[in-house]
Parts: C-alpha cells; structure tokens; sequence
C-alpha cells in the first residue's frame, strides 16, 4: 500500500493569465490531465480562473513523474507572476506541508490545513 497522503494545490489568476499560461505550457498540462484525470480541473471563479488538483491517498513523493511535474509548472506559474497554494497532508500528524506563492496582496488563501477528531465506534 505505502504512505498516502491528502494533496490539494491551486494556480490561479485573471482568466487571461490563466489561459495564456495553460496554452504556453499545453504539453506539461496535457501530461498532468492524464495523469491525474478528474483530479484536475480549471475552474471559473468570477473574474478568476484556478487549476485545481484535488488528490486523496496519494502516493506523492518528489520522485515520481508526475508529481515533478506538477512542482515544475507551479514554479513556472510563479515565474509569470500567478498565485499557486499546495497542501499536503501525511498520515502522521506532524506530516502536513504548505507552500504559498505569489504577491501577497493577490493570494486568496483557498486551500489550508485544518484537524479535527474523528470518533470511530
């Protein structure tokens, strides 16, 4: 089985931003769709468009194909000045990662961890 984790990430900016960006990287982003198939989605929200991946009990290790992939386009994302969140969420509960990237004036903080107790009878 291995050690899953809990992954959201988002790359957001205006829509422009967003579809110039998705079609100066159509080859990366091609690659992750298959890859992650309904785990990512672009999604329209007001005068913003945000790439979504939205994984559970994942194996993501820095290794992996995809998961290098994805890092790589959130660095380009920064590169031409976009916001991107990631969380990941380990089994251990000291296993959480977050990275925030972006003009801080521009970051809307969508994503974040959160605990709770969970009561299994």
């Amino acid at each position: 089985m291995g050690y899953m984790s809990q992954v959201k990430s988002v790359i957001y900016a205006d829509k422009d931003k967003i579809d110039n960006f998705i079609a100066n990287n159509q080859e990366t982003f091609d690659f992750l769709k298959d890859e992650f198939e309904d785990a990512l989605q672009v999604i329209n929200k007001d005068n913003e468009k945000i790439i979504y991946l939205n994984g559970d009990s994942w194996k993501w290790y820095s290794d992996y194909k995809d998961v290098m992939a994805w890092s790589d386009l959130m660095d380009l994302a920064v590169e031409n000045n976009l916001c991107t969140e990631f969380v990941r969420v380990g089994e251990e509960l000291d296993d959480v990662e977050t990275d925030y990237r972006g003009d801080p004036e521009a970051l809307s903080y969508y994503i974040y961890p959160t605990s709770y107790i969970d009561a299994n009878f």
